[in-house]
């Protein structure tokens, strides 16, 4: 029979998941910097389809974002093309510009040469 955990060691473990969103907001980006992107793939909101990309942050860990609503109107194969570039070496960087007037995200999508 399994041990039941203690309340200190419950509490400790969703402490940790808690102060850990799983998502990284687009703003809380370093504006102008360039991150690594590792995968993207589509997922389903209460707000409808988005994509989420995994990218390496500028000290070389994951975090997840989910992108603007608009860029939702990727296909499946647009995606399955970005995360090929990857897997073959052909590093896409993902790009957070700013905040628009209107609110809207500046982001871009940039391969080396």
């Amino acid at each position: 029979m399994a041990e039941t955990p203690n309340w200190q060691s419950l509490a400790a473990a969703f402490n940790s998941i808690a102060s850990n969103p799983e998502f990284t907001s687009i703003k809380e980006l370093t504006p102008g910097a360039r991150y690594e992107v590792r995968n993207m793939c589509r997922i389903s909101t209460k707000h409808g389809s988005k994509i989420k990309a995994e990218l390496k942050d500028l000290g070389g860990e994951s975090l997840f974002v989910v992108l603007p609503s608009r860029l939702a109107r990727l296909t499946d194969a647009q995606i399955e093309g970005i995360n090929d570039m990857v897997h073959s070496g052909h590093i896409p960087w993902f790009i957070f510009k700013s905040v628009t007037e209107s609110g809207a995200y500046d982001v871009e999508l940039v391969f080396d040469e």
